[in-house]
């Protein structure tokens, strides 16, 4: 059915004095008639090439005198929870061992094991690497355990027999294990270790020295049970770090919250703001050919998220991710911004930062 026309009057503008009636406009059926706006909610997709390649060094410090078969063991059986957290990350990592027993001549020197100083992701079966360079420490060092003075005694030789390990334009993570308080004295003194820690990367890398030791209280029995690990205590609360009683029963979550810290978080920004609660996040790998060259055309698989605040109560992420390769992450709404944790993306990943736009954010509807 054709309409006929729509009559609409413009009201009169007075300024001041009487004037003529303003003409009548008419609006017919055959004048184009606008649809109406989208009022559907966009969906956006950031897509971020992860460029770089973060390098970690990992040094752990573990005594070796004959109180600590038990505490050794636990670390060489369980290093694999300490691990998850780089194997199927991008970070170029390196993982030794030195012993608190400065007496010896190797004094500060990594531990070999299979024709290895310390391991990486090169390394085939670098798990068992490292478990088999602890058990080799044993339990017949120096009962004068000097943790400081070892750290001090790797870096004078980091040119020499260490060479290798150490990188400038990596992150330093050290690890001290022990029952007993450091017995470095004025070798270095705390403050002296804490100054050359803290300068070894200018501000420019991360460092964190974490202590493993008897605590103040919480600790029962044992031989040395009561030593507080004072100095050590003290270097972490100094230089940054994770301090944690030896007395575990269990290893697991003490490595994998270490591992947790080593491995760092990787941070994206969103371009636009998201509707709370429509945010996916996954990475997508690319294809390695033979000859170990990268196709950046294609993807050899990905890597779902899962937003670590969303959890069940109870739930850990690898409940979350089943048999699935997966990482968690948390989003921050003021920096707007996505933190992967103890996860970075293989360079040239691609990663995926889906969500739906906040309304106010939308541009303006076109009438």
């Amino acid at each position: 059915m054709r309409l006929g026309p729509v009559i609409v009057s413009v009201g009169a503008m007075f300024l001041g004095g009487c004037q003529e009636d303003p003409p009548l406009m008419l609006l017919t059926a055959d004048a184009p008639i606008h649809n109406p706006p989208n009022l559907s909610t966009p969906r956006v997709t950031d897509r971020i090439t992860q460029t770089d390649e973060p390098m970690v060094d990992i040094l752990w410090v573990i005594d070796n005198s004959g109180s600590m078969a038990e505490e050794q063991d636990a670390i060489a059986t369980n290093i694999d929870a300490f691990l998850a957290w780089f194997l199927a990350s991008g970070t170029d990592w390196h993982m030794g061992v030195i012993s608190t027993d400065t007496d010896a001549a190797n004094a500060g020197v990594l531990v070999q094991s299979g024709g290895h100083r310390f391991v990486s992701r090169e390394v085939v079966g670098n798990d068992a690497v490292f478990a088999s360079m602890v058990a080799s420490l044993g339990t017949a060092g120096s009962a004068s355990e000097r943790g400081l003075r070892a750290v001090t005694r790797f870096f004078d030789k980091r040119n020499g027999p260490n060479m290798g390990f150490y990188r400038d334009d990596a992150s330093l993570h050290v690890i001290v294990v022990s029952d007993e308080d450091d017995q470095s004295g004025a070798d270095p003194t705390v403050s002296e270790f804490v100054e050359m820690m803290v300068n070894l990367k200018a501000g420019e890398r991360e460092v964190t020295f974490s202590s493993i030791v008897w605590p103040t209280s919480g600790c029962s029995g044992g031989i040395y049970a009561g030593t507080t690990g004072t100095r050590y205590i003290m270097s972490t609360n100094q230089i940054g770090g994770l301090h944690e009683p030896i007395c575990q029963d269990d290893w697991i979550p003490l490595l994998e919250e270490l591992g947790l810290q080593a491995a760092g978080s990787t941070e994206y920004y969103l371009s636009e703001v998201p509707v709370e609660g429509t945010l996916r996040v996954w990475v997508e790998l690319p294809a390695v050919t033979e000859g170990a060259e990268v196709d950046t055309g294609a993807v050899q698989t990905i890597h779902e998220g899962v937003d670590l605040d969303r959890l069940a109560d109870g739930q850990t992420l690898a409940d979350a991710c089943g048999a699935n390769v997966c990482f968690g992450y948390v989003y921050d709404p003021i920096r707007n911004s996505v933190s992967m944790e103890g996860y970075t993306p293989t360079a040239l990943a691609v990663v995926n930062l889906e969500y739906d736009l906040l309304r106010e954010h939308q541009p303006e509807p076109e009438f």
